[in-house]
């Protein structure tokens, strides 16, 4: 399957939610490719597994993924020792769209982010976040997934 992923990303500096009220899944990632502009993870998620690979351009990604079974997904994991990242991902409805709040755990257990997923371009450039968002990190590509698990995390936090 592909598809054009149009998404912003936020810091979530303070989490005042009370995340009871919300849909959650524990995701677990590993990424086996990294270059400049295209990754390669798998991810376990909601008891599926699935491989991705991404060619991204800022908010604008082509995402191409495909469910996989789970003797693919262990034998990719072999792969990714040091590549890996987990975190509680909870759904919350704003406006027109979900807000993907994701909760990091091991080393990145300091960092909480949010992303919105787009229709269109235009939907994203007219976004107004909510109170409780901190920095827009979209562009900053410190914060991007592939990136976080190569990064001095005190660097960052």
């Amino acid at each position: 399957m592909s598809w054009l992923e149009i998404e912003k990303k936020f810091l979530i500096p303070e989490l005042s939610l009370d995340l009871g009220n919300y849909k959650y899944d524990e995701i677990e990632q590993w990424y086996f490719v990294l270059e400049k502009d295209v990754e390669e993870r798998v991810r376990h998620r909601w008891n599926k597994y699935y491989h991705t690979k991404k060619v991204w351009h800022w908010e604008v990604r082509e995402e191409y993924e495909n469910e996989i079974t789970k003797e693919e997904f262990e034998e990719k994991w072999k792969e990714t020792e040091w590549k890996r990242i987990q975190k509680t991902r909870y759904l919350i409805p704003y406006n027109n769209h979900t807000i993907e709040l994701d909760v990091y755990h091991w080393v990145l257990a300091w960092l909480v982010t949010a992303e919105i997923e787009f229709d269109s371009k235009e939907d994203c450039d007219s976004f107004v976040s909510p109170e409780w968002f901190g920095e827009d990190v979209t562009e900053d590509t410190r914060f991007k997934n592939r990136n976080l698990i190569f990064e001095k995390y005190s660097d960052l936090n």
